[in-house]
């Protein structure tokens, strides 16, 4: 992946604080087991754990910066917003170029019967020639291409459906 700087993948953010510098981001990342050096670690807290715990090793393993929702430690480059979890879904657009502009999106919610759903609606998609994808629990389908949901999610973060 090409590397852009951290300034642009911000625009558009509420950033309540950043960094002096402006490194280079090969990526996003917001699970610190999966951190690749040159991401950006996204901490977003959550049911059974807080990514704020994870910051500083993730700066540690190689991450350029953190985007926090409150500060860790201070020797560390962390950008501060609001919510994390919606800045990681503004990071990851312009990461990979707003696919979502392009492209008709469906949501579909409900209790049961959701994924039934998004594989017939991803069936007659491409029986009418248009391009397609569906992403559910099961898996993870792009034109005839599929693969397995490993993450067993409802919803997938940002960055996985970019």
């Amino acid at each position: 992946m090409t590397a852009i700087k951290l300034s642009r993948l911000l625009e558009g953010v509420d950033v309540l604080e950043a960094p002096p510098t402006d490194p280079e981001v090969t990526g996003l990342c917001y699970d610190s087991r999966r951190l690749k050096v040159g991401d950006c670690f996204v901490a977003i807290p959550g049911t059974h754990t807080d990514g704020h715990r994870y910051v500083e090793t993730a700066l540690r393993d190689g991450a350029v910066a953190a985007v926090v929702q409150r500060r860790v430690g201070t020797a560390w480059p962390q950008v501060v917003v609001p919510d994390t979890r919606r800045t990681l879904a503004l990071m990851s657009s312009t990461l990979y170029g707003h696919p979502s502009r392009d492209m008709l999106v469906i949501g579909v919610t409900g209790t049961d019967g959701k994924t039934t759903t998004t594989t017939m609606i991803h069936q007659m998609l491409l029986t009418a020639g248009r391009r397609a994808g569906s992403m559910s629990t099961v898996d993870i389908r792009f034109g005839d291409a599929v693969d397995p949901n490993d993450s067993r999610q409802t919803t997938l973060e940002a960055l996985e459906v970019q």
